[in-house]
């Protein structure tokens, strides 16, 4: 288990779930997803709070609430707007990590 296992749970549990967000599928993502590896050097230990913070360029990663909260809208209300963003080229310039920014 990596370091900041139990802090993404408890993001999930405090700052997600709790907040309504309810689909399976995207509570374990967020629990999944190490956050950390994606904000700048430095930034880590802030990386499961409830903010957005810097990962370069000038550009911020979402705060995790509405990171979560969009995809579960996404998934619920329109299976078009999902592909448009799993298909576009934006979506899949963001998959990068911290290294990036090196």
């Amino acid at each position: 288990m990596d370091g900041y296992a139990q802090a993404r749970r408890r993001m999930v549990d405090a700052q997600i779930a709790a907040r309504g967000v309810r689909d399976a599928r995207v509570l374990a993502a967020m629990r999944e997803v190490p956050r950390d590896e994606f904000v700048e050097a430095g930034m880590e230990e802030f990386a499961y709070e409830d903010s957005p913070l810097p990962i370069g360029a000038g550009q911020t990663i979402s705060q995790p609430y509405i990171a979560a909260f969009m995809l579960e809208a996404c998934r619920r209300d329109s299976v078009y707007h999902s592909r448009i963003a799993c298909e576009s080229r934006l979506a899949s310039d963001r998959h990068t990590t911290r290294s990036s920014f090196r």
